[in-house]
């Protein structure tokens, strides 16, 4: 989707676009390849966790808001043994979650906030 003919996806790199690390969180991430290798993203949320102690939610905020200072929009799901957050700098990131009545709902966050859990 929206990539060159016959180019693969980048993020996927370990420490870029994805990240776990039993003392700290698992990270996975999405956007511009590119950007999140230049501020390896994924692995910037595990060293503040760890090095810096912060909470996940801060972790995350700081490592989007780096990533918008590189000049690029994504967002990324982090998970702890305890506790999980997502964030993202695009209105497009699409979402999914279960309701309590075990239903799958999938959309952009427009369509979340329309959306009865």
């Amino acid at each position: 989707m929206r990539k060159a003919a016959g180019r693969i996806g980048d993020s996927a790199l370990i420490g870029a676009g994805t990240f776990a690390d039993n003392r700290s969180c698992a990270v996975s991430t999405t956007g511009e390849g590119e950007f999140f290798i230049r501020g390896t993203i994924a692995a910037a949320v595990h060293w503040s966790v760890t090095l810096q102690r912060q909470p996940l939610q801060d972790a995350v905020v700081h490592a989007l808001e780096h990533l918008q200072s590189l000049g690029s929009s994504g967002g990324l799901i982090a998970l702890t043994p305890s506790t999980g957050v997502f964030a993202f700098t695009t209105a497009g990131m699409y979402r999914a979650c279960l309701t309590a009545d075990q239903r799958i709902f999938v959309g952009s966050l427009q369509q979340l906030r329309g959306f009865s859990l």
